[in-house]
């Protein structure tokens, strides 16, 4: 793979902004130099749009916006079922005007290469199993076919129509039984209402707001939250296109214990009924029950798009 004037030049320019790695891209552009009239590199990467994709990921890593989206969006894309379909790849991707959109594709592109890279490292050992080459070779098809589905998505001239999909969100209940969200939202002042609009809406349709995922509590592991100014309102994926919402709130500091003890104890809850709801999520009954509370939800934050909220939720099914 040739190495172009253009993509040495794209890193002098980040270079010379006083990024926080200069030094590290230093080095990287000293690689790029090394590179520059030889035909092939190291990496199995296949041309030279795919090193833009790598270098891009590698550089957008800085923001700190970027790297709480990213393990939001790397986490659905690491834990994609072994029989994925190209549509679970597109249920997972960001909205088009998701302002990293370029950034995340790009960085869950270079994962995929990242981990062929790890596993071709790995073959090198003669000792392997038959078994083992079998799996090994089963982790490369599937990750060279998300690579092939991402670009196969991003050539789709429909893709403005591909991306209309709706979420649909179910309101995770209490043990008592009441609609946890609707609760804590009556006794938050309604000053704060159209921001978890804006939140919940987020996550319906897809461009899931300052999206974050919890990585560094154990007990918090797979759950997300989309952010306003001071609203929280966190969430986790029961299947493709369904999230259920554990709870909302208003957050005043970040080392809040009880706030942090608060939030562990609502989530733990979840996980020990997360099976279930996922199970009861295909029952008809069920659903049309949680579309009443979701109307219910919007008549109390937005009374005047409660109706064409609701809509949109069930135009998706």
């Amino acid at each position: 793979m040739a190495i172009t004037e253009k993509d040495i030049n794209d890193l002098l320019k980040v270079i010379e902004s006083g990024c926080k790695e200069a030094r590290l891209k230093r080095s990287e552009l000293s690689r790029l130099k090394k590179h520059l009239h030889s035909d092939t590199i190291e990496e199995s990467i296949d041309n030279s749009n795919d090193l833009k994709l790598v270098a891009s990921s590698e550089i957008v890593l800085e923001d700190d916006d970027f790297n709480d989206e990213i393990s939001f969006y790397l986490d659905n894309y690491k834990t994609l079922d072994d029989n994925f379909t190209y549509e679970d790849i597109i249920n997972i991707l960001p909205t088009k005007d998701n302002y990293y959109y370029e950034d995340i594709i790009n960085r869950l592109i270079a994962e995929s290469y990242k981990e062929i890279k790890e596993i071709n490292e790995f073959l090198l050992d003669d000792s392997l199993s038959k078994e083992e080459l079998i799996e090994c070779k089963d982790l490369i098809n599937k990750e060279q076919t998300k690579i092939k589905y991402i670009r196969e998505f991003m050539n789709k001239e429909e893709i403005v129509e591909v991306q209309e999909h709706k979420n649909r969100i179910v309101l995770i209940p209490t043990i008592s039984g009441n609609i946890r969200v609707i609760d804590e939202l009556e006794h938050i002042p309604s000053d704060y209402y159209d921001s978890f609009l804006e939140l919940i809406n987020s996550i319906i349709n897809g461009t899931f707001k300052n999206v974050k995922t919890f990585t560094s509590n154990y007990h918090l592991t797979g759950i997300s939250e989309v952010k306003g100014f001071k609203t929280r309102v966190v969430f986790s994926r029961l299947d493709k296109n369904t999230y259920g919402l554990i709870t909302a709130f208003v957050k005043k500091t970040d080392t809040d214990k009880l706030y942090k003890d608060t939030l562990t104890r609502k989530v733990s809850h979840f996980k020990e009924n997360e099976a279930k709801l996922k199970e009861k999520i295909k029952d008809k009954e069920f659903m049309e029950l949680n579309d009443l509370y979701v109307e219910e939800l919007f008549n109390l934050i937005s009374p005047k798009e409660a109706e064409v909220e609701l809509k949109k939720v069930n135009n998706h099914d």
